[in-house]
């Protein structure tokens, strides 16, 4: 059952998701984390651990017609879904329940409900904090300590810097997020203590 470890490096990995979209109008609006941002921020760590992630719908479910405020048509689609995360290599997988449901003038409310569900999932698995400003976790930079332990770190195993940069979105280490420091810090010492071997 490695699924449970694979899942535990990605949350090292990840902890933080800033809100970049809105949804609704004027004072009824609210910011929300979008589904293509979410993916952007795990994906490769879910390719690199080995896992996929399946939804599956439970039942059929509903679609409720009616009309906006200002008189256009409505649609509300409520669904429920199984979303399994799968370790591609024991075959081990946790499984979450995901109710969703999504607002749409035509035919794309399934597909919506579909999408909340999943990103819905890999938040609360992965217990991500969202937030609004940027400049709250994500934005904030490691200090020189932080600094000096991973520029060593990076030398002492051989890593292509460059590589290492790109990989955590960074231009240098000046600009490495604080939020990604712990994971990378275990992740170079573990090839460190390979490399010693």
């Amino acid at each position: 059952m490695q699924i449970y470890k694979k899942i535990n490096n990605i949350m090292k990995k990840v902890k933080f998701v800033t809100k970049d979209g809105r949804l609704g109008f004027g004072t009824n609006s609210f910011s929300i984390v979008t589904s293509d941002k979410l993916i952007e921020l795990v994906r490769q760590h879910f390719v690199d651990e080995g896992v996929i992630i399946v939804p599956n719908q439970v039942d059929k479910g509903i679609c409720i017609e009616g009309t906006t405020k200002n008189g256009g048509q409505k649609i509300r689609m409520e669904a429920l879904y199984d979303v399994s995360f799968i370790d591609i290599e024991d075959g081990s997988k946790i499984v979450t329940r995901s109710e969703a449901h999504a607002e749409d003038n035509s035919d794309k409310g399934a597909n919506k409900c579909l999408t909340y569900a999943v990103k819905n999932a890999i938040l609360k698995v992965l217990m991500l904090q969202t937030g609004d400003d940027i400049n709250q976790e994500v934005a904030n930079k490691i200090n020189d300590k932080q600094k000096v332990m991973l520029k060593g770190l990076i030398t002492s195993t051989e890593t292509n810097e460059t590589e290492f940069l790109n990989y955590y979105s960074a231009q240098s280490l000046e600009d490495f997020s604080q939020a990604y420091y712990q994971g990378a810090v275990d992740m170079l010492q573990a090839k460190l203590k390979k490399v010693k071997k």
